[in-house]
């Protein structure tokens, strides 16, 4: 990965936490549609989203990324689904 792409994910990893932390509560339902050229931040925001317990045991997860990339999730989340829309994929995950 570029340089120059590592520092736009930081960034964008940053944003969304800082949005996140202000929101008290837990979530049912969170949508994830990167750029698909950083669709490697998904690892990075999903332990965040477990640092902060942000979802409930329940919670569902939409990852939309590219179709030929392998997206890369913690242990501690399981894929439900998977479907693919032309060059795009989406798919669902949720707490094991």
């Amino acid at each position: 990965i570029a340089p120059s792409l590592i520092h736009q994910e930081s960034d964008i990893i940053k944003r969304s936490i800082r949005k996140v932390k202000k929101i008290d509560g837990k979530f049912d339902l969170i949508f994830m549609d990167p750029p698909y050229q950083m669709d490697i931040i998904f690892k990075k925001t999903l332990k965040k989203i477990l640092d902060f317990k942000a979802i409930k045991k329940n919670s569902l997860l939409v990852l939309e990324h590219a179709r030929k990339r392998k997206i890369v999730i913690p242990k501690e989340f399981e894929i439900i689904k998977k479907k693919n829309y032309g060059n795009s994929s989406v798919t669902l995950i949720k707490l094991k």
